[in-house]
């Protein structure tokens, strides 16, 4: 059950006060790790740090010949099976003051509900369990309790140095998390599998959190030996290949990436699509048949070419900013993208085509140009940015 808060205006400012202060508490008392948790981090790109950040891991263990091994873990309903009293146990245990434990406590304690059908309805019952959807304080509060498990597990891989660190960097990916999205990260299948029952043991303790396997995800590689013996099945041809590294959680299996055939083989990690031999090919093709279909349908239509120049510069080109901030694409690809958005300018506005095409993405008032948004430059500043 996922229960949904709608609060008044007051209500709303108020917890959002509130949600402020709990933030600020965890993060400048150091319980909250930036470096772990990145989700509902204010001036924190939580999604383009977390995904580049694993890919980056699996691209330098690729490239230096390194052993890596990683458990993307996703939990079943997690805000619906926050208990009310584990927000209580967290907050003392974080040392929050006793005014702030009670007024929250009784925020959660004191709501009820009942069940209307056109046959029968109930009489009131408490909410004993789950974190209210559109409550503006609900995400750092599930940030506070997650947060317990986050430092369990922490303790255990560091006692048993259990992570990937990196070769050029003081930087050891451990469990990087995104609200509930957690990966762990290890040297090896050995590792990663302790840490994913160390894992298992906190959520446990919870008594209503649980892993949802279907939606967890495994990625591991490292060298092969020739003629080497091992229980690990290659899944390339190179000496050093990625493998199914036969992890598990709660006894069920956890699919490799690179076994996963409905997904095509790839992984989408906070927007941003992994594939499982770390190129970019297949989402390139996509993006190419994307704004082929696109142009194609602005042509279609029968309005003047004005209003499909705004379109495509309004709204196509501003639908391409993610991929090119998330992605790295060579520059020879966004060319090829921009040019065929210039050809269909030229075609609406009734331009020659022997015409410059930087007229299309000259500034207005100092260069005499029409403005548009050129996707090479939209690029690198993505690049910069990034």
């Amino acid at each position: 059950m996922r229960p949904i808060s709608i609060l008044n205006v007051e209500g709303r400012i108020f917890f959002s006060l509130v949600e402020k202060r709990l933030s600020a508490y965890m993060i400048l008392n150091g319980y909250i790790k930036r470096w772990q948790q990145k989700a509902f981090m204010v001036e924190v790109a939580g999604c383009i740090e977390h995904s580049t950040l694993i890919f980056e891991a699996l691209k330098e263990a690729k490239e230096e010949y390194r052993s890596i091994c990683l458990a993307m873990l996703d939990f079943a309903n997690a805000y619906g099976s926050i208990r009310h009293n584990l927000i209580h146990f967290a907050m003392e245990w974080y040392h929050f003051p006793p005014w702030l434990c009670k007024l929250i406590f009784c925020y959660y304690d004191r709501i009820f509900a009942f069940v209307v059908t056109k046959n029968w309805s109930t009489d009131f019952f408490a909410l004993q369990i789950g974190l209210f959807q559109g409550c503006c304080m609900s995400v750092m509060i599930f940030n506070i309790v997650f947060q317990i498990l986050l430092d369990y597990h922490s303790q255990f891989c560091q006692r048993k140095r259990i992570g990937y660190a990196f070769k050029n960097a003081q930087i050891t990916v451990v469990n990087p998390s995104f609200a509930d999205d957690i990966t762990l990260a290890a040297s090896d299948a050995n590792d990663c599998q302790q840490s994913i029952n160390t894992m298992q043991e906190i959520v446990n303790w919870t008594k209503t959190m649980s892993f949802k396997a279907s939606k967890c995800r495994s990625w591991a590689g490292r060298f092969f030996r020739n003629g080497e013996k091992t229980k690990f099945t290659k899944l390339q041809s190179s000496t050093y290949s990625f493998y199914d590294p036969l992890l598990t959680v709660n006894d069920d299996a956890i699919l490799c990436v690179g076994l996963d055939t409905k997904s095509d083989f790839m992984f989408k990690m906070l927007g941003r699509q992994l594939q499982w031999e770390l190129t970019n090919t297949k989402i390139i093709e996509k993006l190419d048949a994307l704004i082929e279909e696109w142009l194609g349908k602005v042509n279609a239509i029968s309005m003047p070419g004005t209003i499909k120049s705004w379109i495509v510069d309004n709204v196509i080109v501003s639908r391409f900013s993610w991929p090119l901030l998330v992605y790295d694409f060579p520059q020879s690809v966004v060319q090829n993208w921009s040019n065929r958005c210039a050809s269909f300018y030229k075609k609406w506005l009734k331009m020659s085509k022997c015409a410059e095409t930087s007229i299309l993405f000259r500034n207005r008032q100092e260069n005499f140009g029409l403005g548009f948004k050129n996707l090479e430059i939209e690029n690198k500043c993505f690049q910069i940015v990034k």
